[in-house]
């Protein structure tokens, strides 16, 4: 472990040339280093080479302890003009613990907060324990991961980013991407071709892993305000689930009336009525008196309607979280999150 483990690596025009371009009093053979001199600022660089191309470092250990690493490096295929590779092992190995401090630390001050606010247990409270757990879900998944790679190519008509995430094997997480696989996005036909910001996904709902498990019980928590979700709530979000295809969009896009933005969000199913029958058992968690309870703290109530109107013979659900105070104070996100509020799903 070095304070500052980097090494640039640069292509040059030849070895010679390089050369001409550092200072004089370099010295040769330092130390398991072709050449080293001090830099202004006082502190030592270090310059090897590998053919052609020159190797940079702020440490003496760092070319020779890696220098069949950084040939590999060299010799890499990268899967576009501009790639960043990060290795994620590598990262948990150096800081590691330091992540989980962070998460512990962070976790403690939420429970400082948490004791301090009104009613010590109340709305509050619940929703720190909701992100605490939502810290420890954050913990588990980046240590699963082997590597990530950002990736640049600049079309015709604009850029394209690239990021991607590599589990390790034998993770939970592995068994999330498999699940994930070459599946097809059907759906992306089906929104507005002038949408500027789509989600779209493809899980296999016959494959949930453990840790697609967590984040449904994480979300549910959240609904409960912090509390422990009874199991009949997680085996109804499971059965929900189960009743799709897998297939999930969401798009943002223009008003199909008047001015401004609207959130549309399509999932395939496979068995409507399961899913319908589903969703109806989980929205019997809101009027549970420990949710009940921890909303009207927040100020909060929400009015669940199983049929409230049909299109054609199909039955809509509506939700809408009400607001006991005005929402002045958000300003112009005001009447945004009223409406993000208010969903509408039909299941057909």
């Amino acid at each position: 472990k070095h304070d500052n483990p980097l090494a640039l690596i640069v292509a040059t025009k030849g070895k010679d040339k390089m050369l001409a371009s550092v200072p004089a009093d370099k010295k040769d053979n330092d130390e398991g280093n072709a050449y080293s001199w001090t830099t202004k600022s006082g502190k030592t660089a270090y310059l090897n080479f590998i053919d052609d191309f020159a190797v940079l470092s702020p440490s003496k250990d760092i070319y020779p302890a890696n220098k069949a690493f950084i040939g590999k490096v060299l010799s890499a295929k990268l899967p576009a003009p501009v790639a960043v590779v990060g290795s994620m092992v590598n990262v948990m190995k150096l800081y590691g613990t330091d992540l989980d401090k962070q998460i512990s630390q962070a976790k403690e001050e939420m429970g400082k907060g948490a004791a301090a606010a009104p009613g010590g247990a109340g709305a509050q409270a619940a929703q720190l324990q909701s992100v605490g757990a939502m810290f420890d879900w954050f913990g588990a998944t980046i240590k699963e991961l082997d590597k990530v790679v950002l990736t640049g190519r600049l079309p015709e008509d604009g850029a394209l980013l690239s990021f991607k995430m590599y589990p390790k094997k034998g993770t939970e997480l592995e068994k999330v991407f498999k699940a994930l696989g070459k599946r097809p996005l059907d759906l992306l036909a089906k929104l507005p071709a002038d949408a500027p910001a789509f989600f779209a996904m493809n899980l296999d709902p016959d494959q949930a892993g453990d840790l697609t498990k967590k984040l449904v019980q994480w979300s549910l928590t959240m609904g409960m305000g912090g509390q422990e979700v009874p199991e009949k709530y997680v085996a109804g979000m499971s059965d929900y689930w189960k009743a799709t295809n897998g297939q999930f969009v969401l798009a943002a896009h223009k008003a199909l009336e008047g001015e401004g933005m609207s959130l549309t969000g399509l999932m395939g199913l496979r068995d409507a009525d399961k899913a319908r029958a589903s969703m109806k058992l989980i929205a019997e968690m809101y009027k549970e008196k420990v949710v009940l309870d921890t909303y009207k703290k927040m100020g909060m109530t929400i009015d669940f309607k199983d049929e409230a109107y049909k299109i054609g013979d199909v039955p809509v659900a509506t939700q809408q979280v009400k607001f006991d105070k005005p929402m002045g104070q958000l300003g112009p996100m005001a009447p945004m999150l009223a409406d993000l509020m208010y969903t509408h799903t039909a299941m057909a």
